[in-house]
């Protein structure tokens, strides 16, 4: 997945099988902050569980950390889904701005 956290975006994906309910998950992703002249923003994004592709639908169950340079960055967060994981199917990132 890729985006911008400099406006108001949202991306996701259908996960291949739903999360089993009340079990704990780490996500791992590898963040790069963008830096061009007049802009350098580091993002955050927030990861929400969704009952379908748009983030109205969905929990937030986690958060990356914002970014500190223009370098791929590791990130990762624990969460346990929610009890009704199993009817959540998508995945979806969001940017805080």
């Amino acid at each position: 997945m890729a985006g911008w956290s400099g406006g108001p975006e949202c991306f996701g994906q259908q996960l291949s099988a739903p999360l089993v309910p009340q079990r704990r998950y780490r996500l791992t992703g590898w963040l790069h902050q963008a830096i061009w002249e007049g802009f350098a923003h580091p993002g955050a994004y927030e990861v929400l569980l969704a009952t379908g592709p748009s983030p109205e639908s969905g929990v937030v169950v986690g958060r990356f950390a914002d970014t500190t340079g223009p370098f791929w960055e590791e990130r990762s967060f624990e969460f346990r889904s929610p009890a009704d994981a199993n009817l959540r199917t998508w995945i979806i990132v969001r940017a805080v701005p």
